[in-house]
């Protein structure tokens, strides 16, 4: 099923495929402005598993169960992000996927995906119970697969070699049990390779903004790098990252900022750099715009990128 683009009536064109897809829990915002809205559904089948693929630049899509609903549980969700970015919210904790990420949703509890932008998704639908059964008694039914890690590689890896497959080769029952096996029994330790990193959600607050600022330092090269990427790297909430900051004059995003100028005056005072265009240092340390960085610089610097190097040449 596939439903498209520019009418009035698109977007609830777009939500009825969504619900037959996906089933009638499904909510969605398509947001404000004039924008055209952008929103496909392709239901389908892969390995003998259901899959969904969502292509849409809605700014909210919900699943929400009524309390005591028994209906919502059979499935978790394996979230391929084909293009784009997105923020999938559930448990308190926000993942932030960037194309090529795959990531666990549970769906026995509310959950929302956040698209920044047009994003495409592939959902393939696991049966909860087998899930359960290849996770340990530690491990969380909502998180991301670890990229850097032999499992996560290779399950993503399989995934994508199943989907260049599709339909062009017929697969037997008894395949399809061995197919599906191999995602489960990769899955596990994908996801406690990602989890191990997690430990920082059990410690104190001070330890907490410890690790924060590490993982920002480690990242200030990163354009992307956002608070959401924070706080799933360090395995809290966006809310509670939020709170790690508040006692400071500035929050985290002013923060990554005051921390990237800092790399920036320390490029620009190196002698051994002065063949360096300005703006590749401001890119080099994660600014993506020329004119914002160099108003950044001058409201913390008090005098522009140029000025700042030129006054250590004439010291000099």
């Amino acid at each position: 099923m596939d439903t498209g683009t520019a009418s009035g009536d698109t977007f609830d064109g777009w939500l009825h495929s969504l619900h037959g897809a996906c089933g009638a829990r499904f909510q969605a915002e398509r947001g404000l402005g004039g924008a055209l809205f952008i929103g496909q559904v392709r239901p389908g089948c892969l390995a003998g598993l259901e899959q969904v693929q969502i292509r849409t630049n809605a700014t909210r899509i919900a699943r929400r169960l009524p309390a005591g609903a028994q209906d919502g549980d059979r499935h978790c969700f394996l979230v391929l992000q084909g293009s784009g970015r997105s923020l999938v919210h559930q448990f308190d904790r926000t993942l932030a996927l960037e194309p090529g990420d795959l990531a666990l949703v549970d769906s026995a509890a509310d959950f929302e995906v956040e698209p920044q932008g047009l994003m495409e998704h592939l959902s393939l639908h696991l049966p909860r119970r087998e899930v359960l059964a290849h996770l340990t008694g530690d491990q969380l039914t909502f998180g991301k697969v670890a990229r850097h890690t032999l499992s996560g590689r290779t399950l993503l890896s399989f995934y994508r070699e199943l989907l260049a497959i599709e339909g062009a080769v017929p697969v037997r029952a008894d395949e399809q049990s061995a197919l599906q096996e191999v995602i489960l029994a990769l899955l596990g330790p994908a996801l406690t390779a990602e989890s191990a990193a997690k430990g920082l959600a059990l410690q104190p607050a001070a330890l907490q903004r410890r690790g924060a600022e590490a993982f920002i330092l480690e990242r200030l090269h990163e354009a992307s790098l956002s608070p959401a990427q924070v706080a799933e790297g360090i395995g809290v909430s966006l809310r509670q990252l939020y709170r790690l900051f508040a006692e400071d004059a500035m929050g985290i995003s002013e923060w990554i900022r005051h921390r990237r100028l800092a790399r920036c005056a320390a490029d620009l005072r190196d002698g051994s750099q002065d063949h360096l265009p300005i703006t590749e240092i401001a890119f080099r340390w994660g600014f993506s715009d020329a004119a914002h960085f160099s108003r950044a610089f001058k409201q913390q610097f008090g005098v522009a990128p140029r000025d700042y190097r030129g006054a250590r040449v004439l010291v000099a």
